[in-house]
């Protein structure tokens, strides 16, 4: 299958910010990102930066998302057409904020357990004045409800652990079921499989599945599996990055909705 790439949007973080901003990410840098920073990118979309540790990783984060435009292939949609995204895994809400900057018309449901990146994402969605615009739903996404621990680490927190973080595991799909998803995005270290395995994701109604792909201890094929799953149900398939144990997978339906992706698309 095809796998697409695209140059990066600057050549570096701090070439998104404005010139005030800039100044300041820089004087963060240099003093060892020992605390939160807010910062204006050049599109005026307002970014809160967790001071850097183990347990945040805001700038990796908002470099693959800003930088690298990871969700590129989102913009194949017709922008004014999308109404309903679901962001899986949440995380800080870089994906989010990206998604209202894109789609004036959307509204969308995000899906994080783990309260530090919910209180960010919440931050950051207030930050640009798009609360009503945003549903908040603190718990893991599942095909059944449970209880789980939950590692704290970083932005890539996972379920299944000895110990760490109790948190809800909700069954998602009562919240993906029954309605028409423009886009959704699946981010969740893992746990992408026991959803994408259970009969009822063939009833989901989405247009573009935009998911990161994950190896774990029982799914040695990951890849495979999920592209074969999407396939299966009518999605045409690019992929963009392959790192070990990891990717990005882009599935479309109804391609006569779309608009071919080009080369020098930007937001």
């Amino acid at each position: 299958m095809p796998t697409i790439t695209w140059p990066p949007t600057v050549d570096s973080f701090r070439q998104l910010l404005t010139l005030t901003s800039r100044v300041r990410y820089l004087f963060w840098v240099i003093t060892g990102r020992g605390r939160p920073i807010e910062l204006t990118l050049r599109e005026s979309l307002q970014l809160r930066l967790r001071s850097h540790s183990k347990l945040s990783n805001d700038y990796g984060v908002a470099y693959e998302i800003f930088v690298h435009d990871m969700y590129r292939p989102a913009l194949r949609l017709d922008r004014a057409s999308v109404k309903h995204v679901i962001d899986l895994g949440g995380n800080s809400g870089f994906t989010v904020i990206r998604f209202l900057s894109w789609f004036p018309n959307c509204r969308v449901i995000a899906v994080e357990p783990h309260p530090r990146h919910a209180d960010a994402l919440r931050q950051n969605v207030a930050l640009n004045g798009w609360m009503d615009r945003v549903e908040l739903v603190q718990a893991a996404a599942g095909p059944r409800q449970a209880r789980a621990k939950l590692t704290d680490q970083g932005s890539g927190a996972k379920l299944g652990a000895e110990t760490g973080i109790d948190v809800d595991v909700i069954d998602i799909f009562p919240l993906l079921l029954g309605r028409r998803i423009d886009v959704l995005k699946i981010d969740i270290e893992g746990s992408e499989h026991g959803i994408l395995d259970d009969p009822r994701f063939a009833e989901i109604d989405a247009r573009a599945v935009l998911m990161e792909w994950h190896r774990v201890k029982d799914v040695q094929d990951a890849r495979e599996r999920c592209c074969a799953r999407l396939s299966s149900l009518g999605y045409t398939i690019d992929e963009s990055f392959i790192v070990p144990g990891a990717g990005m997978i882009y599935g479309f339906r109804n391609q006569q909705e779309t608009r071919a992706a080009t080369e020098g698309l930007r937001p």
